[in-house]
């Protein structure tokens, strides 16, 4: 079941939470809404794609290969992004980003960097993509096998996306639905 909370903080309907599976909640969207629909999740700079990145990379093998696009190894990835594709079942279009937000997969030894890396990654997509005509679902980037603070993120998150409309997915365990998507592009 799909839970919705609001932040006030920030501009009324621009922030909201959402409890379930990122992949199947951000395909939903783009069938639901006449704006961009864009999946942001984390990536490290080795080419190397596990937990929500593995995933996305089974059933979006495009996501994968434009993460392979990039150079393997270089640290000036960090805080950039690649990007690809996607199409729901109803032949709507979707974007994934794969944000380069550590260096190495696994745990984080320097959580500070870790942050402002993230912080960086989410203030270009703020720039790149139009806020009256996009909607960014992402998930508690960077505190999950990275062992970031989601409270010392969460916050340079919403600040780079103030302007738009901003989704926080918490995973809750749901598995994909295969019967959202399509086959790659």
């Amino acid at each position: 079941m799909t839970q919705v909370k609001t932040d006030s903080s920030i501009e009324e309907n621009t922030f909201s939470v959402l409890s379930g599976n990122i992949i199947n909640l951000a395909s939903i969207a783009a069938d639901q809404h006449k704006k961009n629909v864009v999946l942001v999740h984390g990536c490290n700079c080795q080419h190397a794609m596990g937990a929500l990145a593995g995933e996305i990379a089974h059933y979006f093998p495009q996501a994968e290969k434009a993460d392979f696009m990039t150079p393997v190894n270089d640290r000036k990835k960090l805080g950039s992004y690649s990007q690809a594709e996607a199409i729901t079942a109803k032949g709507n279009k979707w974007i994934i980003v794969n944000a380069y937000t550590q260096y190495n997969g696994g745990r984080v030894a320097n959580t500070s960097e870790l942050e402002e890396t993230i912080a960086k990654v989410f203030h270009q997509i703020a720039k790149d993509f139009p806020p009256n005509q996009t909607i960014i679902y992402y998930p508690q980037i960077g505190a999950g096998v990275a062992g970031g603070n989601w409270a010392a993120i969460h916050p340079r998150i919403k600040k780079a996306l103030s302007d738009h409309e901003q989704v926080l997915v918490e995973f809750d365990g749901t598995a994909v639905k295969s019967q959202l998507l399509t086959a790659p592009l």
